[in-house]
């Protein structure tokens, strides 16, 4: 074995070491802090597939696109990155609110769906924080993939909101509800 190809040995083993596959395929998909700003390329286009092409932004829009928000100190992105032989790329995002432990802008490429991403996002979320805590978010009730997967992962909606959240079930309003999870 020549020394270049122990090189690439090791550097393979390293990788296959620090990612967690979620997905049996071709590629590895790691989960992850995002590394700012040299990720924010990849954040913005992963971004970029919410909506559709030549799509009117808002302002809420245009800041979730840009990734203003995780720019700010006291927010932490977590990436779903694939990687390749070839190249890799941001599957999916989701923000956590370091000082009030609220999660934003869960979000996984339409292309990416069905793989486990999203559970692997809230769960590399939860990895980051320090314990006990409770952690929030919001959902639109019209949203059910989310929502089921918010309460398999243990998310509850509680008082009011689960209120509304019962009453968006026999209703077509699109609502948005607060659901909550205690870490020990």
């Amino acid at each position: 074995m020549t020394v270049s190809s122990r090189h690439l040995l090791s550097l393979l083993l390293c990788i296959i070491a620090s990612a967690r596959l979620v997905h049996p395929s071709s590629a590895l998909v790691e989960i992850r802090r995002a590394c700012l700003p040299a990720d924010l390329p990849q954040i913005r286009d992963c971004r970029r597939t919410a909506f559709p092409e030549g799509a009117q932004l808002l302002g809420a829009s245009k800041s979730f696109i840009n990734a203003d928000q995780i720019q700010r100190e006291n927010i932490v992105c977590v990436v779903a990155e694939e990687k390749s032989w070839s190249a890799s790329r941001v599957l999916g995002t989701a923000d956590v609110d370091v000082d009030t432990n609220t999660v934003n802008n869960v979000f996984v490429r339409e292309d990416a769906r069905g793989r486990g991403l999203g559970r692997a996002l809230m769960e590399g979320v939860e990895g980051i924080l320090d314990r006990p805590v409770t952690l929030s978010l919001q959902v639109d009730t019209q949203n059910t993939p989310a929502v089921g997967l918010y309460q398999s992962l243990g998310f509850e909606a509680r008082g009011i909101h689960a209120l509304v959240s019962g009453l968006s079930a026999v209703t077509s309003w699109s609502l948005q509800v607060k659901m909550t999870k205690h870490l020990d």
